[in-house]
């Protein structure tokens, strides 16, 4: 009864070191601050209203519209967006600037005005009344020759410019892109490594109910028993690291798609 327990019990804890070394190798391949996780081991996870137990990707809406949903909320490419009205804008100038050398005048007199319009060569004593008051109207058109010659180039510049704004507003959105694909798979593994070691925890709780039954029995050593209580003391800090790598990546991705996660539920 011994030697098959005893064979078991080392099969357990030679898998559960694999798994061990396999999320450590995991989260220090991320190059996440370790100090950062322990800050993180008891932050919200209560808080997350979506199930744990399951495949995150097959709750959440597709990447395709996490992408479209940070591009669209993006801050700095709203920015952008507004540069290249502006570049609109300044285009739609260029192209009227030759409007700087017309110009109309207007003017209005009060008085006598019969000398401007006694048509029929009267006396101006003979008229029955006069003009009391009279508007002038004028249109000057002054235009340098230097718009006819460089008005073309003035405005390629500004089309130029708009282009260039307008293809850097595409480069943020492929960086959106790439930001956005490369937090969303870090999330999956991270939670993947999470039910692992969800999974781990639960089996070492129950190896070492059976280890407490053995020992009492006297049919395990009190150093094979501590071995076995080591190994479940380090699987539970393996799930709380697990759950710190976790929340790290899930809250990095909302703050990305400036919203929370758990609304972005897939409709069935």
């Amino acid at each position: 009864m011994t030697r098959p327990y005893q064979l078991n019990k080392y099969l357990i804890l030679l898998t559960l070191n694999l798994i061990s070394l396999f999320f450590f190798d995991y989260a220090f391949s991320q190059g996440i601050d370790s100090t950062y996780i322990q800050q993180n081991l008891t932050t919200g996870i209560a808080e997350i209203r979506l199930d744990l137990n399951k495949n995150l990707k097959d709750q959440l809406i597709t990447l395709d519209s996490m992408i479209q949903l940070a591009v669209k909320n993006d801050p700095a490419l709203k920015s952008q967006a507004a540069t290249i009205r502006r570049g609109e804008d300044e285009v739609k100038l260029g192209k009227r600037e030759w409007q700087n050398g017309v110009f109309i005048s207007g003017s209005q007199s009060i008085g006598n005005q019969t000398l401007f319009y006694n048509a029929n060569n009267e006396p101006i004593g003979s008229q029955s009344q006069s003009k009391s008051t009279g508007y002038r109207l004028a249109l000057n058109v002054n235009i340098p020759l230097y718009w006819f010659s460089a008005r073309n180039s003035r405005v390629n510049i500004f089309k130029e410019e708009l282009e260039s704004r307008r293809q850097t507003s595409e480069k943020m959105k492929l960086d959106i892109a790439r930001q956005v694909i490369f937090e969303y798979n870090n999330m999956l593994a991270s939670h993947n490594v999470l039910m692992v070691a969800s999974t781990s925890k639960g089996t070492t709780r129950a190896l070492v109910d059976m280890a407490e039954k053995e020992f009492k029995q006297g049919d395990i050593s009190i150093a094979d028993y501590s071995g076995i209580l080591a190994v479940a003391s380090k699987a539970d800090t393996d799930y709380e690291i697990g759950k710190g790598y976790f929340y790290i990546w899930y809250q990095q991705l909302e703050q990305l798609l400036g919203v929370r996660l758990d609304t972005l539920v897939r409709k069935k």
